[in-house]
């Protein structure tokens, strides 16, 4: 009986049920109201360009709906989005963090090994807060590779960027380091302007951070990083191929309780705990 009160009792105060089988929803972003920071429909990803040779609008599109446009002026870049007044630690085994978004080329995609590119990030204390700025230089976290065009290609890496250059973008080498892919790791080649997804979960185990990624919410690719990153505050959106393409629906989840929420429970767990003294 007490245990059914302690349940109902956090329930009540969180206001919410937790989900079977899948992490609860933290942030999303579906561009519905034409924003990439802030705006109705946003519930905490600002956007911003990583570089003068990038542009970032938002707009309705055929195949996605309303989306953003990546679109490439020069040559490849990333952008970021930043989680705001969010930072997601994994801390026990089994947290875990999964990023999801649809995204689709405008145009043929070029070949490359790293025609997209995405992963989530710590802005190692210098978070983006204005379009072309530098401060992702200094950006570490876990990132993937699909290839594109006629370049079947998949990557899971660990990046340091401990030197100035685009985070998430480049092929995979210098401060960028190999996770290790299992040998049943499937090439991606992304060739069309037609819709796909692309996911990465990251989740703490008892040997480091297991990190999965999917296409087309198939498994592609696995590896565990036994010196792993735990602390995360953006997500990294990118492409070597030189190819504009649009973004829409992200989805960062989450089983990791925000403080807030760590607060509360402690709360009602005291609140309950005196109710119980005092009934027996």
């Amino acid at each position: 009986m007490i245990r059914s009160l302690w349940v109902a009792a956090v329930a009540g105060v969180l206001g919410v049920a937790a989900p079977a089988g899948a992490a609860p929803t933290l942030l999303t972003d579906p561009f519905t109201d034409g924003q990439k920071v802030g705006g109705a429909d946003n519930s905490g990803i600002n956007w911003w360009d990583r570089s003068a040779n990038n542009s970032l609008t938002v707009g309705a599109d055929p195949t996605l709906g309303s989306s953003m446009l990546f679109s490439i002026v020069t040559t490849s870049r990333s952008f970021t989005g930043v989680l705001v007044g969010q930072k997601l630690d994994l801390v026990n085994d089994g947290d875990s963090i999964d990023l999801k978004f649809d995204f689709r080329f405008v145009a043929g995609p070029n070949n490359s090994t790293a025609g997209i590119t995405f992963g989530l990030y710590n802005s190692n204390n210098s978070p983006v807060t204005a379009e072309d700025t530098v401060e992702q230089d200094n950006d570490f976290g876990f990132r993937a590779d699909f290839g594109s065009g006629t370049t079947s290609a998949i990557f899971i890496g660990k990046e340091s960027n401990s030197t100035a250059g685009g985070t998430g973008s480049g092929t995979p080498a210098g401060d960028t380091l190999a996770v290790g892919l299992n040998p049943g790791s499937i090439p991606v080649a992304v060739n069309d302007q037609l819709k796909h997804s692309a996911q990465m979960t990251l989740t703490k185990s008892p040997t480091g951070v297991d990190v999965a990624v999917y296409y087309d919410s198939v498994l592609v690719a696995s590896g565990t990083s036994t010196s792993p990153f735990t602390s995360f505050d953006e997500i990294v959106i990118g492409q070597v191929g030189g190819a504009n393409y649009r973004i829409d629906n992200v989805v960062l989840a989450s089983n990791v309780p925000e403080p807030g929420v760590v607060g509360i429970v402690g709360a009602a767990v005291a609140v309950l705990g005196m109710r119980r003294r005092r009934n027996r």
